[in-house]
């Protein structure tokens, strides 16, 4: 067994035992300089906790290393520049973040020296390569490499501090991602970068049984930002050389947790800020993964748990890409990306609610948009946009590598957006809004994008031009479906936002059938007004199964109510009709049957069922009396039910 190998076995085992011994010391540090983390309404805690427990971490890291340096390429083989860059960049971030523990720092001073210690440590060397590796191809940034360098080293900096709300949640997610980089790295044959990684796994190791909950000491500024300083040179040094799997991309995924709460973080206060111009990406908040996921009513433990599974599952994700083929690996990180996607939504972040709040319609509100140059403008790009999909289609040469290709798309590009600036103009595409618009106005872009392909082909007929036939129908249909579609647009999302935005008691309709939409759309939005939220139709015979009427299903007919009323959840029929008296019989039985309340939707929600109970939640003098029809009463704003649903007597 030579040394290297011995090294793998040592160095984490001994700043494993160091990280340990120094973790108490650390802790009555914190006490008698005032590093203690007071609970306030922000944190999880309820006791005062000392919060330098983390320098016991990166102490025992940098004294192995430093010794183990000393020996340096004779002994270890750990690259000279590797601990004098970690130290010299380690340097401001250090000395901020322990101010930031004893008293608070504000969050750009913080944000400049983590930039000072970033510059440094690339200014020493440690830096992407020139050229990246993502499934198989090869990307070169020239001279983004140190710009690129400095915005990784910041970004895993931060996101490490920023998760550091639960006992053991940061530590644990550091420890794994210390692992997983230290299996890439050696599976690579990178045993130089992979000590550094070792070390630091071993002493999160040490440290973890003080932290995990309930914990007796923080890691606290010093050591969250310090150890996510550590991971991201390791990774640069690392991953990032490696030509298998996601190769580049692999760092993202082993720091992935940590990457993708700052990013949600970042996102959510940016868009609030724009939309309400409250708070800011600095203003802390209570509203990260770990706190969704204790509002959602995980325990501390099983939130931490969680996370630390979610962590370990991206971690093993990115190191098994090391043996997939580059078509595998894209399918898989596809696949990753997704659920992350429906993790996020999942987590209920009102912020990124921008169809149901409105936020993109009211962007059609802005003065720009309401001026004709601008729109037209618009358009010309939709001409050179379709002018290129139209080639790309034709010729499959996307990247434009041959010659001719380039020409054609230069000599369809300068003959087509004259003509389309004349007769966009001509047909009256710019005198309305496109807020405002309506079918004939779709019809007629269509019809003005399929004039521009005539005026060109009877051009190149009289060989003014000498463009294929074929390519100007493709771009025709293309600019079609851009030029109209981006005047449908308000159309459409107004509709989506009325789906998404649609709160209420879950509630069935007999009455429209197939064809009737004006109908279905009034009776949508006057079920609407008394609190309800539709989702379907039934109809007598069954009549038009399965069918969408103005945006809702069709779930069969009168007959299958109660197995619908089970499938879809509801809790309210409404009869938008008037039918014979044994059909209202029949509604009411089956209505009955399947324990949900019954109404006939007319100008006022009139009861067909008074043998409901009157829930406990009514006000004195409100009870159900019939056969009188009186106004509707609805108690609060978040009743539980259908059960909501009563009426006042008049004069009470």
């Amino acid at each position: 067994m030579n040394r290297g190998t011995i090294a793998l076995f040592v160095i984490p085992i001994v700043s494993g035992l160091l990280a340990y011994s120094l973790t108490p010391l650390a802790a009555w540090l914190s006490v008698r300089v005032g590093a203690v983390d007071l609970p306030d309404a922000r944190k999880v805690h309820a006791r005062p906790m000392p919060r330098l427990g983390g320098s016991a971490v990166i102490t025992a890291v940098l004294l192995v290393l430093s010794v183990a340096a000393r020996f340096g390429n004779e002994t270890w083989g750990i690259p000279g520049a590797l601990v004098p860059g970690l130290l010299l960049g380690l340097l401001p971030i250090v000395v901020v973040s322990v101010a930031d523990d004893i008293r608070h720092v504000p969050a750009r001073v913080k944000f400049l020296c983590h930039l000072v210690g970033a510059i440094a440590a690339v200014a020493y060397g440690i830096s992407l390569p020139p050229m990246l590796h993502v499934l198989g191809y090869e990307f070169s940034i020239g001279l983004l490499t140190a710009p690129a360098s400095v915005i990784w080293l910041v970004g895993v900096t931060n996101a490490f501090n920023i998760i550091d709300g639960l006992d053991g949640l940061a530590a644990g997610l550091a420890f794994i991602s210390a692992v997983a980089v230290s299996a890439v790295l050696l599976t690579g044959g990178q045993l130089q970068s992979a000590l550094l990684s070792l070390a630091l796994a071993g002493a999160l190791a040490g440290f973890l049984p003080y932290n995990l909950y309930p914990a007796r000491v923080f890691l606290g500024d010093t050591g969250a930002t310090a150890i996510g300083f550590a991971l991201a040179v390791t990774t640069l040094r690392g991953g990032s050389t490696l030509s298998a799997g996601f190769a580049t991309a692999m760092p993202i995924l082993i720091l992935g947790l940590p990457l993708a709460d700052t990013s949600v973080a970042i996102a959510r206060r940016g868009l609030r800020w724009a939309e309400h111009r409250v708070g800011g990406i600095f203003q802390p908040d209570r509203n990260h993964v770990h706190h969704r996921l204790l509002a959602l009513g995980l325990h501390h433990r099983q939130a931490v748990l969680l996370l630390h599974g979610l962590g370990a599952l991206m971690a093993a994700v990115a190191y098994c890409s090391l043996f997939l083929s580059n078509r595998d690996g894209a399918l898989l990180l596809l696949g990753l990306l997704l659920a992350v996607a429906i993790g996020v939504k999942r987590l209920g972040y009102d912020e990124f609610a921008l169809l149901r709040r409105g936020t993109i319609l009211r962007l059609y509100e802005a003065p720009v948009l309401r001026r004709a140059l601008f729109i037209a403008f618009v358009d010309l790009a939709f001409v050179c946009l379709s002018v290129y999909l139209a080639v790309g289609l034709k010729t499959d040469d996307w990247a434009l590598t041959v010659e001719r290709d380039r020409d054609v798309m230069f000599r369809t590009t300068a003959l087509l957006v004259p003509i389309s600036v004349v007769v966009f103009w001509k047909a009256r595409l710019y005198e309305g809004s496109w807020r405002l618009a309506t079918i004939e106005d779709y019809v007629r872009a269509c019809a003005a994008c399929a004039t521009v392909v005539l005026v060109a082909l009877f051009l190149c007929f009289w060989r003014i031009q000498t463009i294929p036939a074929s390519l100007l129908i493709v771009y025709g249909l293309v600019s079609a479906l851009f030029v109209a579609g981006s005047r449908a647009s308000y159309r459409v999302l107004v509709s989506q936002q009325r789906q998404a935005g649609r709160a209420g008691t879950p509630a069935i309709i007999f009455g429209p059938g197939p064809g009737d939409y004006l109908q279905a759309r009034d009776v949508i939005d006057r079920a609407g007004s008394f609190g309800l939220r539709p989702v379907g139709f039934v109809t007598s015979e069954g009549t038009g199964r399965g069918q969408v009427l103005a945006g809702l299903k069709i779930y069969g007919s009168l007959d299958e109510l109660p197995h619908i009323a089970r499938t879809a959840r509801v809790q309210v029929a409404l009869m938008a009709r008037r039918p014979s008296g044994d059909l209202v019989a029949r509604f009411r039985d089956l209505c009955r049957e399947s324990q949900i309340e019954a109404y006939r939707l007319n100008t006022e929600l009139e009861a067909l069922d008074d043998g409901l109970p009157l829930p406990e939640h009514a006000p004195a003098g409100v009870e159900r009396t019939s056969p009188a029809r009186w106004p509707l009463y609805m108690s609060g704003n978040s009743l539980p039910g259908a059960s909501a649903l009563v009426r006042e007597r008049k004069g009470a």
